[in-house]
């Protein structure tokens, strides 16, 4: 019995490895007010395409597989990386569209985004952007500014495109 109990003790750090507090979840969210069409911009949002024109900077194709949810995006990156999206949710009565990463060569885990807008009046719209994901700390501020930075500029080229 002796023997067992040692046999345990010896083992249980091996099982409690990694096994320390999840890294918190980071967020981000962005909003712009536009002059746009809130119809027009909605189809736009909704047909989950597009990012190459909405980030040329970053994003040199986007290539959308399928229609509504389950549809997914491979976006090739100007470093020739690749990011795999998946939509999710598409909810015609708040004008949002939430999706996942399903693959990406940034060191995230459990990216979500939505993407959305609201009507402020005749001619306005405003748009929000809000994504959220777990990172290890070394990595989180740059992912954050990276993200921030990312979601400024597709909101102010969405209604441009």
């Amino acid at each position: 019995m002796r023997q067992i109990f040692i046999a345990v003790l010896l083992l249980v750090p091996f099982f409690l490895e990694g096994q320390g507090a999840k890294p918190p979840r980071s967020k981000i969210q962005n909003s712009l007010l536009l002059k746009a069409d809130a119809e027009v911009l909605w189809q736009q949002i909704k047909s989950f395409g597009n990012l190459e024109k909405y980030n040329p900077e970053t994003i040199v194709s986007c290539v959308v597989v399928g229609k509504g949810i389950g549809a997914t995006r491979k976006l090739t990156l100007t470093d020739g990386s690749l990011v795999v999206e998946e939509l999710t949710i598409i909810d015609e009565a708040a004008k949002t569209i939430t999706y996942k990463m399903i693959s990406t060569p940034m060191p995230l885990q459990h990216y979500t985004g939505q993407l959305g807008l609201e009507k402020i009046e005749k001619g306005y719209v405003k748009v929000h952007f809000f994504s959220s994901f777990t990172a290890n700390e070394a990595d989180r501020l740059n992912l954050l500014t990276t993200l921030d930075s990312f979601q400024k500029k597709q909101l102010l080229n969405i209604h441009q495109k």
